[in-house]
């Protein structure tokens, strides 16, 4: 016992400004208790050196300190007691307590060294119950602490019971319960100004011991950070103890704090580490509070990252702090690519730590404090740390080029501190500063070790690539690509393969990333002749070549699909599918799974780009698969994705197949999508995902004339185009525009409001502003055959003869690129438009020659279509026909041509009778009735 020699203890009244200048200095005393020694009951090696050492850790922060150990039942209550009686008069009272603990009928006990079963079947006779404890102290003392290092699994066998008053309780598996009564601690006594009391673990949980010989980690968090209290409040401290334990542990023990108190609480100093470990410690501390604000499921997402990686969970908190809170990313997706990249980074370091070598122990000495410091997530004290080891390296150039021999060593062993420097200079984020080190260790090494330089040399484009794909700055590829053709220029296939199949492959992902942001082909070509050398090299573990197989997939089909080059549409699926072959689907079920989505792309985009609508079904079933690896909740996002896929091949079966039985189903699921990818947290996806849905609410209503399937649609089209934006994604807007337009002009036929005519053309316009030729002329035909529509119904509708010509000439513009060899479907569909704009304008001017022409061409589509094969294609052809007949009928008053024209209308319609919509039959019907009211006329 030491007697009290120092006000070291502070209260502030939180009704009053809790300001230094108005603390009160307090009296403090303590009771610090280790049970080790059990004699029924598994002992335990460690509470007695947790007991000695919190002794001396609060004799120095000025408690009056009482230390016991390996009390029996009969002296702990003494200890209590006498304690409880010694601390009237005090200001603040604090019990330490590590040892056995149960909990049992809502109450913690505390287990002497002498308790055994009895004690337990006697009602707890031979055990302390805590509560009392805490109800009798707060009592005398204004404010009351407890620290209980006591959840440790329960030590009596299994099937233990108390029985107490006639009942019979069950005790605890494991930690100990929240105190009876704690959830809103108030003492009717007038002293008490509040209450503290922590476990160990949270209630229900038990705790760990630590390795023997050493403190449990609830003590060593203590002793760490309770001398933190000068200038900072006790329950700061107490959740710096709280995170401390929480990474200590690897996430496997959090403690419980719950506390009541109406004043702030502050202790005196105890001296702090000087030097780098006091820094250290500081940084540490600033940690631990970052960490105890973040959201679960930002922790969430850093213990997932750092398990995958294998690296410790502290570096990583570190680095999500180095960002600050205001930039943090706050969608779960951009986030969880950060932290991907900087575990990579982590592993790196730890990696290459392992080959690190020096010789200057001035050097060596500041290496270590790095590594602990990185250890710790005290990144920016490692990087201080570390720029003063490269600083005195750098200071040591001369001397070392003047020596010969050992020379390179030297060189070599600086390139490392340089290597480390820029790892920790990445892990906040700083790409720049980490560039220049990895540059600064390349020119170390490059006269030294070829071999190092190009590895070197390559890290520098690996931290500029990641970075660029991390903030979508193009000018990151930009620097990178130059640095990986350093990396391969200096060591060839010959030297070194693997390294050099793994600067190819990363340079190719770097022009891979540019192409899928610019437009033309020599990006996306230069990718995939890269690819296809990194895969010349023989890959012994498979894994390097699964995901270059991956990569160049991605790149053949993103070419493809720009060209419409079958091709290489067969090249992306055997690129995919050997990547399949490659990928092991237990160990790396995500990427298994993402081969499989991607796979079914391929199949979507085949199915309709070469009318096979049976490829619909296989997409259908690899998406299935690999939904069924995606975790819904785990892997939220991409099994999200997912099933945005599987709403694509519902809705595109459904329209092939006449059936909106198979585009609701695609609703549904598009419904999901909404739900899980909320619009605050993935705004783009959530936008597609009702851009989607809007497209097959407009199939619906095509289908079956269901005038509320468009209403639906319009109003989806608009909250979509909210989010995805030209600005923030001007491809999928303008396809978004696209299908608007077409959902407005139905809408406007059915109703027959010719104001949203020209909303509808507005639209398409808007479209073309971004859907250029030059940019994307398969799409650019699109919005032009559009367009064409809607002006070519205005014309009609409103006998205008430059609306005419306007439709007429976006149409042949379409069918510039619309040829018969390279898309036949759209190129008939183009043709018959075409036929129909000069039928409008023909009758405008009641003019038979263009009448005519517009026949030869209806006549030319009929005859490249197949009733067999294309029955929907054909019936529209035999439409187009008796329409022009029926006109050119009433043009020049010919009654056989206009009753030729019914016969032709009858043709059309046994087909539509089979796999023609509700709105084709309707429509059809209605003009066979015209031509039937207008024979009638000639007779």
């Amino acid at each position: 016992m030491k007697l009290f020699s120092r006000i070291l203890i502070w209260l502030v009244i939180l009704v009053t400004p809790a300001v230094a200048q108005d603390a009160k200095s307090l009296r403090g005393v303590a009771l610090v208790i280790g049970q080790s020694e059990y004699q029924h009951i598994a002992p335990l090696p460690n509470p007695a050196n947790d007991a000695r050492d919190i002794e001396k850790l609060l004799e120095d922060l000025g408690f009056d300190v009482t230390g016991v150990s390996d009390r029996e039942a009969k002296k702990l209550e003494r200890d209590f007691e006498r304690f409880i009686e010694d601390a009237e008069g005090a200001d603040v009272a604090l019990v330490y307590y590590s040892g056995h603990g149960i909990e049992a009928g809502g109450e913690n006990w505390l287990v002497p060294v002498d308790a055994d079963l009895a004690a337990v079947e006697t009602g707890g006779e031979g055990l302390v119950a805590l509560s009392p404890l805490l109800d009798e102290l707060k009592a005398k003392v204004p404010v009351t602490i407890f620290l209980i290092d006591a959840c440790r699994s329960n030590p009596f066998p299994a099937g233990a019971m108390m029985k107490k008053e006639g009942k019979t309780l069950e005790l605890g598996a494991g930690g100990l319960g929240t105190p009876r009564g704690f959830a809103a601690v108030e003492s009717d006594s007038n002293v008490s100004l509040g209450t503290v009391i922590g476990f160990a673990a949270e209630p229900g949980r038990p705790a760990l011991d630590g390795d023997e010989g050493q403190n449990s980690p609830y003590a060593a968090a203590i002793l760490r950070h309770l001398s933190a209290l000068t200038g900072n409040e006790f329950g700061l401290v107490m959740r710096m103890v709280t995170e401390e334990v929480y990474l200590k542990t690897k996430t496997q023990q959090r403690p419980w704090v719950n506390e009541s108190l109406r004043t702030q609480l502050f202790f005196g100093s105890a001296v702090e580490q000087p030097g780098d470990d006091g820094l250290i410690t500081g940084e540490r501390r600033k940690l631990l509070l970052t960490i105890a604000a973040l959201p679960t499921g930002q922790r969430q997402q850093v213990e997932s990252a750092a398990a995958k990686e294998g690296v410790p969970i502290d570096t990583l908190y570190g680095v999500l702090a180095s960002l600050g809170a205001t930039d943090i990313p706050k969608d779960p997706e951009s986030l969880g690519k950060a932290l991907a990249a900087q575990a990579a980074v982590v592993r790196k370091m730890i990696d290459d730590q392992k080959a690190l070598t020096q010789d200057d122990p001035e050097i060596l000495k500041l290496v270590q404090s790095a590594n602990r410091a990185t250890g710790e997530g005290a990144i920016t004290v490692a990087r201080a740390i570390m720029k003063r080891a490269t600083d005195l390296a750098e200071r040591s150039r001369a001397a070392v080029e003047a020596i010969e021999d050992p020379a390179n060593k030297k060189r070599i062993a600086t390139a490392e501190l340089f290597v480390k420097e820029g790892d920790l200079a990445a892990l906040q984020f700083d790409a720049e500063a980490a560039a220049a080190a990895y540059a600064k260790a390349f020119d170390w090494v490059k006269t030294a070790d070829l071999k190092l330089a190009a590895k070197y040399k390559s890290y520098e484009a690996d931290a500029l690539q990641t970075i660029g794909e991390i903030k979508g700055d193009p000018k990151y590829f930009d620097l990178a690509i130059p640095a990986y053709e350093k990396a391969r220029a200096l060591v060839g296939r010959d030297d070194d393969a693997v390294q050099w199949a793994k600067a190819t492959n990363n340079l190719a992902n770097t022009w891979l990333k540019i192409g899928e942001r610019a437009f033309g082909d020599e990006p996306l070509t230069k990718a995939i002749a890269l690819y296809r050398e990194a895969l010349e090299v023989p890959d012994e573990d498979q894994s390097r070549g699964a995901v270059t197989l991956s990569n160049l997939g991605i790149a053949l089909n993103t070419l493809a699909d720009r060209n419409n080059d079958a091709t290489l549409y067969a090249e992306a699926g055997k690129s995919f599918a050997a990547a399949l072959k490659l990928r092991d689907k237990t160990k790396d079920p995500a990427g298994w799974a993402g081969d499989m989505l991607n796979a079914a792309n391929l199949d979507v985009a085949l199915a309709g780009r070469n009318a096979e609508p049976e490829r619909y079904d296989v997409a259908k079933d690899r998406i299935d698969q690999a939904l069924a690896v995606l975790d819904p909740v785990k892997d939220r996002y991409y099994w999200a994705q997912g099933m945005n896929n599987l709403g694509i091949v519902l809705r595109l079966q459904g329209a092939n197949k006449r059936d909106d039985g198979p585009i609701r189903e695609s609703i549904k699921v598009y419904q999901q999508v909404v739900k899980t990818l909320d619009r605050k947290t993935f705004p783009f996806d959530w936008g597609n995902a009702n851009g989607n849905m809007a497209i097959a609410y407009t199939n619906i209503g095509a289908l079956t004339g269901d005038m509320a399937a468009f209403e639906t649609a319009m109003p989806l089209f608009r909250s979509a185009l909210e989010e995805v934006t030209r600005e923030r994604a001007p491809l999928y807007w303008a396809r978004l525009q696209n299908g608007y337009g077409m959902t407005i002009q139905v809408v406007s036929m059915m109703t027959n409001d010719d104001k949203l005519m020209d909303d509808a053309a507005n639209a398409f316009r808007s479209a073309l502003q971004v859907r250029t030729k030059e940019a994307n002329a398969e799409d650019w035909a699109d919005s032009q055959s559009q367009l064409a529509g809607v002006l070519s119904a205005m014309s009609t509708s409103r006998v205008d003869h430059q609306l005419a010509d306007e439709a007429i000439a976006a149409y042949e513009a379409a069918l510039e690129v619309y040829t018969r060899d390279k898309y036949p479907s759209e190129f008939l569909s183009a043709t018959s438009s075409l036929a129909l704009a000069l039928q409008g304008k023909g009758i405008l001017k009641q003019d038979d020659k263009i009448l005519q022409q517009s026949e030869v061409m209806f006549t030319a589509v009929l005859d490249a279509t197949s009733r067999d094969k294309t029955p929907v294609d054909w019936a529209n052809a035999v439409k187009n026909v008796a329409t022009i007949q029926f006109m050119r009928g009433t043009t020049v008053m010919d009654k056989k041509m206009v009753e030729q024209s019914i016969k032709t209308f009858d043709l059309a319609l046994e087909e539509y009778a089979k796999s023609g919509s509700f709105m084709d039959r309707m429509m059809l019907n209605a003009m066979k009735g015209n031509a039937e009211q207008a024979l009638g006329l000639f007779k």
